[in-house]
């Protein structure tokens, strides 16, 4: 972001930042792939806007896309499994906003691996 946000992409980051809290939250082994995509798509869309392509993210290993893909995909979530989650909602049809965290799936939950802050847009470096 270069300036200040506006108030719709405020909102937007916003609700990716919720998807990505709720993705972290029920990402435990044993739950469906897509179950983490379908409540990423339910939170975009009651804060009013699309999951882009329905796609939430992928599996990362030796390569750094690999299966599961984060899209419609039922694959069981395994214990110590390394995803990026990648909550982008489309604005107007023109652009989209989001973030990315590499995730690894524990008993309690997805545990980022991400060491960079979750800063407010606007702020300045």
């Amino acid at each position: 972001m270069v300036g200040k946000p506006t108030p719709q992409q405020q909102h937007a980051y916003d609700a990716s930042l919720r998807i990505l809290d709720k993705v972290l939250e029920i990402a435990k082994p044993g739950l469906p792939a897509v179950e983490l995509v379908k409540t990423a798509e339910r939170i975009a869309s009651e804060a009013g806007y699309e999951l882009m392509d329905h796609f939430l993210g992928h599996g990362i290993g030796i390569d750094p896309h690999e299966r599961p893909d984060l899209v419609r995909e039922e694959t069981l979530l395994k214990e110590n499994m390394v995803l990026a989650i990648e909550p982008r909602v489309v604005l107007n049809d023109i652009y989209t906003l989001g973030i990315e965290e590499m995730v690894l799936i524990t008993p309690d939950g997805g545990e980022s691996l991400t060491q960079f802050e979750r800063t407010p847009l606007g702020l300045s470096y």
